[in-house]
């Protein structure tokens, strides 16, 4: 059986409003948050075959430690869609 996880990407900084969505960075919150799951999926023994993450700076951010922590075999980025742009077609 194939188990699909689902992860959000970390605490943003909203620090400077003028950045566009995709170039927002995590706050130091976030950083921490992304470690401490990180610790959790190598302690669980959580490894994906194939991770798919936006190519957001704030979700890049938050694979980093995941990534060096469970070394998944493939990582492919996809280019980011912000759910809440009013001019999508779902």
């Amino acid at each position: 059986m194939k188990t699909l996880y689902l992860l959000r990407h970390a605490k943003s900084s909203w620090k400077d409003p003028g950045l566009a969505d995709l170039d927002r960075p995590l706050n130091k919150r976030g950083r921490e948050t992304a470690k401490t799951m990180a610790a959790y999926l190598r302690r669980a023994k959580i490894t994906p075959d194939v991770v798919l993450c936006s190519t957001a700076v704030r979700a890049k951010q938050t694979l980093e430690p995941i990534a060096k922590a469970i070394k998944p075999p493939r990582v492919l980025l996809s280019k980011a869609r912000s759910m809440g742009s009013r001019n999508q077609n779902y």
